[in-house]
């Protein structure tokens, strides 16, 4: 009662001692109401009092509980060894030197004449290591023999065919229980919410919301990994703001605004290989937690996505929204900001959803970094700043602007492609006139023209329709909506992978 409050701790903080762990360990095992228990050497580590507390616990579990508990274990002290109700001793090449009621070993040990006699200050459990230990291999062949035909081998034997009967019968019986169950629920129109051989899970409300406080939890002790994205956010949005502060209506300006527009879609995507290693580090847990019954895929999916959704992909960029768009002079339009702003977070979320992928498909953080860094930098070249949509000079000229049929299939599947095309519209399109400002260059630099001469820079104005069509950019609203409608359906399409990869990695 009194460790009932305390943290369990971890390599950052300090908690409870190994021994504590190691009895919250088997409680949450007990959590579920298992059958049976496998142990791995629970006292390893231990100091003798905890290693005895422990084992005191696991034998009340079969006394009073009823529930089968298997243990490997080396080296048991005296009050150890006489909670065991059954051992199993192995020689080093893995043949049964033992197997029985523990208050028997003495008797066959010491029945071996081969064997030396056993020291009166030497308890039964060091006597039979060292016989098996210190033995030749002669030796404890022979023990094992003379054991295959003793006494206690043939209690095993047929104990083990009447445990068989007792279990056909059983099954046959439960079958029939099982039929008239299935007609009865038939009967009375709704089935049980569980049956007898499968354990019951919390509703899956319950467990989306225990599962959310424990990531808050994890969140708040451990903040480095949100404050990090929060706070590098906020410095790129302040220093792009900076960087393209007032971007002009001139060529450069134009320039300006694409540059920043997919340099922040680009930040976003690289942000999200943060989600690579949050999936493998609790893959252990989460697998193990789920076959025990302790709660579904289907919570435990939900719950890692809407927190990481919620906390770490949606709040971040709007950032961008709040600081970015006003200082660098982006279209101020109502629309084209919430587009600006939805489109940001939307893209944020579709290359989260591919790591996420990426990382339960993969089988170690070190390929998984290699495979996601290799993807979204395919999504960064279609992403239609670096490659252009089309090729309007050379279609005109020779008919040959249509690219080879892989590369339009890559362009047609990257989220950033369509998020830029997306942002770029909301960008030009009705946001008045803009100026193209090509620099002439003379074949004789003493004739430079000055605006004396009435010369001067060459300026051609043109609507952001125009912009539009000259980059093979969508110039349409409904081009814009087609294109956040596929940002939208590849981060769903992303998720549903996702979640199917979890639950077949889960099952096998």
């Amino acid at each position: 009662e009194k460790l009932a409050d305390s943290l369990i701790g971890d390599q950052f903080s300090r908690g409870l001692s190994g021994g504590e762990k190691r009895r919250v360990s088997i409680a949450t095992e007990l959590l579920m109401s298992p059958g049976i228990m496998f142990l791995d050497e629970p006292t390893t580590g231990l100091d003798s009092t905890n290693a005895a507390k422990v084992v005191d616990i696991l034998s009340k579990l079969g006394s009073r509980h009823g529930v089968t508990v298997l243990l490997s274990i080396h080296q048991p002290r005296p009050d150890i060894f006489r909670l065991l109700d059954r051992i199993l001793i192995l020689s080093s090449v893995g043949s049964v030197v033992y197997s029985g009621p523990s208050v028997s070993a003495k008797g066959f040990f010491e029945s071996l004449a081969y064997v030396p006699p056993r020291p009166r200050d030497v308890h039964v459990a060091d006597f039979i290591l060292d016989v098996v230990i210190k033995s030749s291999k002669e030796t404890t062949s022979r023990v094992c023999r003379d054991f295959a035909v003793s006494d206690i081998f043939t209690l095993n034997e047929n104990t083990i065919e009447m445990l068989a009967i007792e279990a056909s019968s059983d099954a046959v019986v439960g079958n029939d229980d099982a039929d008239d169950e299935e007609r009865g629920n038939k009967t009375k129109g709704s089935g049980s919410a569980c049956s007898s051989a499968k354990k019951c899970l919390a509703p899956m409300k319950v467990q989306i919301q225990q599962l959310l406080a424990r990531l808050r939890k994890n969140a708040t002790r451990h903040p480095f990994l949100i404050a990090t994205h929060f706070i590098a956010t906020l410095f790129t949005a302040i220093a792009l703001g900076a960087i393209f502060y007032q971007c002009g209506r001139d060529t450069g300006g134009v320039q300006n605004r694409m540059g920043c527009c997919f340099f922040i879609l680009l930040f976003l995507t690289l942000m999200s290989l943060s989600s690579l290693p949050v999936w493998r580090e609790d893959d252990l847990l989460s697998r193990r937690e789920i076959l025990a019954g302790a709660y579904g895929v289907d919570g435990y999916f939900v719950s890692q996505i809407a927190f990481d959704v919620i906390v770490v992909r949606a709040i971040p960029p709007l950032f961008f929204s709040l600081a970015t768009y006003f200082c660098v002079g982006l279209h101020l339009n109502f629309f084209s900001f919430v587009n600006f702003t939805f489109v940001c977070v939307l893209t944020n979320i579709t290359a989260s959803a591919l790591c996420t992928c990426v990382s339960i498909a993969t089988p170690s953080n070190a390929s998984a970094n290699v495979v996601g860094m290799l993807l979204l930098l395919v999504n960064v070249v279609c992403g239609g700043f670096l490659l252009n949509e089309e090729q309007p000079r050379a279609k005109a000229a020779d008919g040959s602007g249509n690219r080879h049929i892989l590369v339009k299939i890559l362009t047609r599947l990257s989220f950033i492609n369509h998020g830029f095309q997306s942002m770029m519209i909301g960008e030009f399109l009705d946001a008045g006139t803009f100026y193209f400002t090509p620099k002439l260059v003379e074949s004789d630099p003493s004739k430079k023209s000055s605006p004396s001469s009435g010369g001067g820079d060459v300026r051609v104005p043109v609507s952001g329709k125009e912009v539009l069509d000259f980059f093979s950019f969508g110039s349409t609203r409904s081009e814009m909506r087609v294109h956040v409608v596929a940002l939208a359906s590849l981060a769903c399409a992303y998720l549903a992978i996702a979640y199917f990869l979890l639950k077949f990695r889960v099952r096998y």
